[in-house]
């Protein structure tokens, strides 16, 4: 995401640098006019220090021209220029620069050729390979269409690649991309791959995308959630109405109703012909339950009767009801909708049940979403972030943000509550009774009380561990090692209850292994020593960086300013029972101030 820059912050940028001893030479003739040519004879003196290049590059692409553009993309192809993740951020400004402003780097793009489909398989840097991808793209640069396809027909390629490929190609050569998609949406293709055929094929023939939809679900069963197929169609307009048509005509097996439902409650939808669709092959009312006022305040006497807290919370945690998608919990969780650690504290029982029951009945000013649509028929919905004369920035249902050019907004209107009616038909009535106890309670004094001790409530855990690492040989600094340049896409985030203690098996379920790899981060804005005190059930490696650590128990460790991680390496090979915990505490007569990271 490119921020935008006002006129005394680019001119300050220069400044600064000049008073740290970086000269600023006078334009010459043969440099094109451009609004960054002071910053453009900075990057080229080569006298910026690295930790700041990427800044002033960020800058550059904010006001640069397509020469300014062309300079910056040579840099990130040549492997000698830039530094890896110096390569990875300036080849992802240019294709933000390329989608806000239209402008893209002067001259041809082959040199993207290299990073795509390299000389051979071991030089792939998977990294470097998906922005140069996204890139091609976002320019439309038909030269690479065939390297594009060749990763899309490449079965040993990771599908998140494929993925990436196929979209690229779309917008690169839209003939080549339909001959590449006929293979995807083959019936012998796993539902992985037909769904990323029938994405791509949305934007080229809704149409037939719907049809092939409508054949991929029919066939489907209930363990996958066809989630790329159904964002594709949640994002195209008139994407669901079409969907809804094609099904209409198919059986499909309840349970995968029930999963395409509930995959569209959780990124914010309830597009009424689609649920409609939907809930039918579910065996389901479409029309959530309306309470009235007599209802609700029936329903909150039984909750305080009858509601148990703990069954509650494990409700709020499931994975199908959503919640921890939107909301956080001591600051771990979804970032879109509020965090709920003190809610029972300061809501009563009936607003909790209409929050969840009827949340369209009132939405706070703050959580109205906007719908967007774009000339080339791209839906988006969420709440507004931020917006400028270059473009607008939604945050949607999964917390993600989306960058939207102004100048390719067709229509925008205001939307609905992003927590969509319809999620409690999955529930039954003892667990929504169970589920409102939970809410009530949190924030009061007990055992979901806000916590004051600085506890790691989001872990990340490793999705897949390396072919050379396994519990019997585990080794910690070797994995470090060999984890050291995967992207953020191979942790998927696991979150600790209200009392701070991750249930294992959640962390296995996550990523099954009989080694499971937890990462935690802490800031520290002033060095000292920081405690730690961990507990686990089970046998565990521990280290703070790469500063082994006693596993069990509490340590103290110095800490300078800066960002820190913490990992675990748990062996399940055994069992999987039980909750590992880890808490800091302040060290007397330390100076250090610290703050354990959370967010989603």
């Amino acid at each position: 995401m490119i921020r935008t820059t006002k006129p005394y912050q680019f001119l300050s940028a220069v400044l600064c640098l000049s008073l740290l001893g970086i000269a600023v030479s006078p334009a010459t003739a043969a440099d094109p006019p451009s609004p960054a040519a002071p910053l453009m004879r900075l990057i080229k003196s080569g006298r910026v220090p690295q930790e700041r290049l990427g800044n002033l590059i960020e800058l550059v692409c904010q006001r640069g021209n397509a020469a300014d553009l062309s300079y910056l993309f040579q840099q990130a192809v040549l492997s000698d220029k830039y530094p890896r993740d110096l390569r990875i951020k300036t080849l992802n400004l240019l294709t933000t620069t390329a989608h806000n402003r239209k402008i893209l780097p002067a001259g041809n793009l082959t040199g993207l050729a290299n990073l795509i489909v390299p000389e051979t398989p071991k030089t792939t840097d998977a990294g470097l390979q998906l922005a140069a991808i996204h890139l091609a793209g976002a320019c439309r640069a038909k030269s690479l269409a065939k390297p594009l396809e060749n990763i899309v027909l490449d079965s040993k390629s990771p599908l998140k690649t494929r993925e990436a490929a196929i979209n690229a190609l779309v917008a690169v050569d839209p003939d080549s991309a339909k001959h590449a998609i006929d293979p995807l949406i083959a019936p012998g293709q796993s539902l992985p791959i037909r769904s990323m055929g029938v994405a791509a094929l949305v934007g080229l023939d809704a149409e037939a995308a719907a049809s092939a939809a409508a054949d991929v679900l029919a066939s489907a069963d209930e363990t996958q959630v066809p989630a790329t197929l159904l964002d594709a169609f949640l994002s195209h307009k008139g994407g669901p109405d079409q969907l809804a048509a094609a099904i209409a005509g198919k059986t499909l097996a309840a349970d995968v109703a029930k999963v395409a439902l509930r995959h569209m409650y959780s990124v914010g939808r309830t597009d009424a012909a689609l649920v409609s669709a939907l809930s039918s092959s579910a065996g389901l009312s479409a029309n959530p339950e309306t309470l009235s006022p007599e209802q609700v305040k029936r329903l909150a006497a039984e909750v305080l009767a009858e509601g148990d807290t703990q069954r509650g919370e494990a409700v709020f945690r499931r994975a199908d009801v959503s919640c921890m998608k939107c909301h956080s919990v001591s600051k771990a969780g979804g970032q879109v909708g509020p965090d709920l650690s003190a809610v029972g504290s300061s809501s009563p029982v009936e607003y909790l049940i209409n929050s969840i029951m009827q949340p369209n009945q009132a939405i706070k000013e703050a959580y109205l979403t906007r719908v967007v649509v774009t000339d080339a028929g791209k839906v988006h919905q969420g709440i507004v972030v931020d917006r400028n004369d270059q473009r607008l920035i939604l945050k949607d249902a999964t917390s993600r943000q989306i960058e939207i050019p102004i100048t390719d907004i067709d229509e925008e209107f205001e939307g609905e509550s992003l927590m969509p009616q319809g999620l409690t038909k999955f529930l039954t009535h003892a667990e929504i009774v169970d589920l409102v106890r939970f809410l009530a309670e949190l924030g009061k004094a007990g055992p979901l009380a806000v916590r004051k001790t600085p506890t790691i409530q989001r872990w990340r855990v490793l999705r897949q561990l390396p072919e050379s690492i396994t519990a019997e040989t585990s080794d910690a600094d070797l994995l470090r090692e060999e984890t050291l340049a995967l992207g953020k896409d191979a942790w998927v985030s696991v979150y600790a209850k209200v009392a701070g203690g991750l249930p294992i098996a959640d962390a296995s379920k996550a990523a099954p292994a009989p080694l499971v790899y937890l990462r935690a981060e802490v800031d520290v804005t002033i060095g000292g020593e920081v405690g730690f005190e961990i507990n686990s059930p089970l046998p565990i490696q521990a280290a703070v960086d790469d500063q082994p650590l006693k596993a069990d128990g509490r340590f103290i460790i110095e800490l300078a300013p800066g960002r820190h991680v913490l990992d675990l390496f748990i062996d399940t090979s055994t069992s999987s029972e039980g909750d590992v915990q880890a808490e800091l505490f302040r060290v007397k007569g330390s100076p250090a101030e610290f703050e354990v990271v959370g967010g989603q």
